[in-house]
């Protein structure tokens, strides 16, 4: 669509429902407004390192991979989200918080590298793929009582010091998963 566009700042797509494959990959979009968009696809703002803002009201779907991966978000709300694609925020050292009150299933290595994401408001996921949350190491409680899959080594953080995880409503820690 318009991958590489250097001088593309600001996008407002009124009408839009979805955003394709890399359709703003490497752009230097600064904040993007997504009042109808259902779905974005594979590398939609890959490494678009100037994003600090994103408005999608009715988003429902992050397909496949790195849809969001290395922006400079800091903060995240989604209120319609309930899929998650592979590495969808991965190596985003600025996200401090994410919002997604709908989100049913997060896929492998969404919020890898995400060293800043303390905050993380996710009551409806019932599964959480491989590696999600690798190098998070501020991620201190994580409240998942819905889950009822939990992939292999998800919490794993060479720097992590400490988690509180609510699971079923009852705080534990499942062994092998740091």
């Amino acid at each position: 669509m318009l991958s590489g566009a250097t001088s593309l700042k600001e996008v407002q797509l009124p009408e839009v429902k979805t955003i394709g494959i890399n359709a703003f990959y490497q752009t230097k979009l600064s904040e993007v407004t997504l009042p109808k968009v259902e779905s974005i696809s594979q590398g939609a703002f890959y490494e678009v390192t100037t994003l600090r803002a994103v408005s999608a009201p009715k988003l429902k779907e992050i397909k496949d991979t790195g849809a969001f991966e290395g922006t400079s978000m800091t903060e995240l709300t989604f209120p319609e989200l309930e899929t998650i694609g592979t590495r969808t925020f991965k190596n985003m050292p600025n996200l401090t918080r994410f919002v997604a009150p709908k989100a049913k299933k997060i896929g492998d290595n969404v919020f890898v590298d995400a060293v800043s994401l303390s905050d993380l408001q996710i009551p409806e996921v019932t599964t959480i793929g491989n590696y999600c949350f690798t190098n998070t190491p501020k991620l201190e409680v994580l409240s998942v009582p819905k889950v009822s899959v939990l992939s292999g080594q998800f919490l794993e953080s060479s720097q992590r010091k400490w988690l509180c995880l609510i699971w079923r409503n009852k705080p534990c820690l499942p062994l092998n998963c740091l």
